[in-house]
């Protein structure tokens, strides 16, 4: 691991890792399914490495990466251990199959799909196909008692990436709804602003819960820093449930033409423009052609087909709310609070509990 972490380095490599299993009989173990490949495994060792066969979900970036790194997805039992494997292949590896999407599209127009036109992301169905993996790229092999903390790890990583990156989806989302609301001349109304308010409440909680989570991270191993794993976990969590009520707050202060609004071939056809340009009018001071691109933002962002990945990325890309409310039931000191509850009602002496000292 650590000579890998050196090449990784000096080589400066892109890598994006491949962690989520396709599961199939979510009821059953790895080693209970009835087809064994619906979790990645080892099906062969070698003394020069190992051979893997199984599928991974939702890799992020694949295409354009160097390398995939390939984690464990859960924690595992020792009639599971083939199941336990981490390692990395180059994206070029014999056997390795990419079964790519995207939400780019293919057209590019004057104001239409303002931002899937420019950017988007992809992600991949990862197949290996009996893919061999070199000894000295593999980091588990068979040590299924390690599984679980590994994925738990590279959650709590993934988790505090989420406090950096979905508060500017929201402050996008907020950006939309303040600049609709303005170009419609609403941005006075209580209700409107109250709204907002909203959205500006969860951004800024998710981004405080990933300072938060740094500042109250500890140091872990030669070199390594772990984040609070409740803190980040709240944080996702917020991101993760608060992602419809923001788009939904959109909708609501942007109103009808964020669906509506015409495509950009009749906006600019000679016999129209004059007449939509008149009609789609809002604020007298505000070019019409501004409040037109302003619904074609919100339109790409939160009523097309990027809207629904921004939705389902943001509740279930690092775990799923659940299994965020997991780990945060699991992580937190309920009997510390248990024990103030003694003191206040008299169960207990303050000067019993260690905390009310001096």
């Amino acid at each position: 691991m650590v000579n890998y972490v050196k090449y990784f380095q000096k080589e400066d490599i892109a890598a994006t890792c491949a962690m989520t299993d396709v599961k199939g009989d979510r009821s059953l173990r790895p080693s209970e399914q009835v087809d064994p490949d619906l979790y990645l495994r080892i099906v062969e060792k070698r003394d020069d490495g190992i051979v893997v066969r199984g599928a991974k979900a939702h890799t992020t970036a694949a295409v354009p990466s160097n390398e995939i790194i390939v984690m464990p997805t859960r924690a595992l039992r020792d009639k599971d251990k083939d199941y336990a494997v981490a390692f990395a292949v180059p994206v070029d590896a014999e056997g390795l199959k990419f079964v790519a999407r995207s939400t780019v599209p293919r057209e590019r127009g004057k104001m239409d799909s303002p931002f899937r036109s420019r950017w988007g992301v992809t992600e991949t169905v990862t197949i290996f196909d009996d893919v061999f993996v070199p000894m000295d790229r593999v980091f588990m092999c068979g040590e299924w008692e390690f599984a679980g903390s590994a994925a738990e790890l590279f959650a709590i990583y993934h988790r505090h990436s989420y406090c950096g990156c979905k508060p500017g989806v929201s402050d996008v989302l907020m950006g939309i709804a303040a600049l609709l609301a303005e170009y419609n001349n609403v941005e006075g109304a209580s209700h409107i602003q109250s709204k907002l308010t909203d959205i500006v409440c969860t951004a800024e909680e998710i981004y405080a819960c990933g300072i938060a989570g740094s500042v109250q991270g500890k140091p872990m191993g030669p070199g390594t820093y772990v984040p609070n794993i409740t803190l980040v976990n709240i944080g996702k969590y917020i991101a993760g449930t608060h992602i419809y009520e923001e788009i939904y707050r959109v909708h609501d202060i942007a109103g009808g033409l964020t669906i509506t609004c015409p495509s950009e071939k009749d906006y600019f056809h000679p016999e129209l423009k004059n007449y939509l340009e008149k009609y789609l009018k809002g604020k007298a001071d505000i070019p019409t052609e501004h409040r037109v691109r302003a619904f074609k933002l919100a339109e790409d962002l939160t009523a097309h087909g990027f809207a629904g990945w921004i939705m389902v990325a943001s509740c279930h890309g690092g775990g799923s709310p659940e299994a965020q409310r997991i780990t945060i039931y699991r992580g937190y000191d309920f009997n510390k609070r248990k024990e103030i509850a003694k003191c206040l009602a008299g169960i207990k002496k303050f000067e019993e509990f260690p905390e009310f000292e001096g």
